[in-house]
């Protein structure tokens, strides 16, 4: 069973929009990350994004091109959520699209049990797999664009 974290796209700046949505290199990286995956299969069953305009147009980009049906907004994926009151109501097989600090905080207090260890350096678009075992939760993958 995995999970998928992801950071939203680049976003515009607020002085220019204040809603920040993507801007054309935000989409296009989320573009590349999702087409690497096309060739997988990371039965992805549901995504999930904070609400605001930036994850949920990540969300819905990830959506389009990997062919997900299920796109819902979650009330604790906001950048200063607690994380300790997600990890009870995290899905095996789903993504969850958010910001940081909260999506780094989140892989963190998954992998070591500290959301306040930093366990990977997230930028925009990139994306974290972690598998759920009996034993525990482990890293098994990130990409993010630059690696592309």
């Amino acid at each position: 069973m995995s999970m998928f974290f992801v950071q939203h796209g680049i976003a515009l700046d607020k002085s220019v929009d204040v809603d920040r949505p993507l801007s054309e290199q935000g989409k296009q990286n989320v573009k590349n990350i999702a087409n690497h995956f096309t060739k997988q299969d990371l039965n992805i069953k549901q995504i999930f994004h904070s609400g605001k305009l930036r994850s949920a147009q990540t969300a819905r980009l990830f959506a389009t091109i990997l062919n997900i049906p299920k796109v819902q907004q979650h009330d604790l994926l906001s950048p200063n959520d607690d994380v300790n009151q997600l990890i009870p109501l995290l899905e095996d097989n789903c993504m969850y699209v958010g910001h940081l600090p909260h999506i780094e905080k989140m892989v963190s207090r998954l992998l070591c049990g500290n959301d306040n260890t930093k366990i990977v350096q997230f930028e925009n678009a990139a994306v974290v797999c972690i598998n759920r075992y009996e034993e525990g939760d482990r890293l098994s993958w990130m990409l993010k664009p630059s690696m592309l």
